[in-house]
């Protein structure tokens, strides 16, 4: 992706959707350590997200996402892709190839 489609912002952690949370699995146990890194050092790494019909969805970061909310925050950084809803999907299988994704060849 080239440097000038990318957009790094703040934003409200209420007003995003999480759309294609379904096809990441979220273990409880892993948001803990990620709340603890969140809470010592801050956001480390943005929210990787593009603008849907509806607003902002997230493509990568539903973990931060949970974690923060826990933490009781309101806002996160955000890389803003310029993809449609489409290529947000192999956005989020170049992001996690090999993770174990759960999605399947309907939902793309």
């Amino acid at each position: 992706m080239h440097p000038s489609q990318v957009e790094l912002r703040t934003v409200e952690l209420a007003s995003l959707g999480e759309r294609l949370s379904a096809l990441r699995v979220c273990a409880p146990s892993a948001l803990t350590p990620l709340r603890r890194s969140l809470e010592q050092h801050g956001q480390l790494s943005a929210l990787t997200v593009y603008a849907g019909r509806d607003g902002l969805e997230i493509i990568d970061g539903f973990k931060r996402l949970r974690a923060a909310r826990a933490l009781g925050w309101s806002t996160l950084s955000a890389r803003v892709d310029e993809v449609d809803s489409v290529e947000a999907k192999l956005r989020l299988c170049e992001l996690h190839d090999g993770c174990g994704l759960t999605f399947t060849a309907r939902e793309i």
